[in-house]
């Protein structure tokens, strides 16, 4: 993070709030308001309820399970 941005890796995130970022596990961030997944807007993702378990690589929110930008039904609850 810089002044003025927020990065994942050497990508600059997309957010209007880069002070705002934390990190959720698993490549996902957020900034409050949207969850992002390296660089990328994770479209209809709930930053209230989502959430990366310990040692996983994918996230859940309240409606369902994500991997990288994409909802999927999740396997296991």
């Amino acid at each position: 993070m810089d002044a003025g941005a927020a990065y994942s890796g050497i990508f600059r995130i997309p957010t209007d709030t880069p002070a705002a970022i934390r990190s959720l596990g698993g490549g996902y961030t957020t900034d409050g308001r949207t969850v992002f997944w390296r660089q990328f807007v994770a479209e209809g993702a709930d930053p209230v309820t989502f959430r990366v378990g310990d040692g996983e690589m994918f996230g859940r929110d309240a409606s369902g399970c994500w991997n990288g930008v994409r909802p999927q039904p999740c396997l296991n609850r």
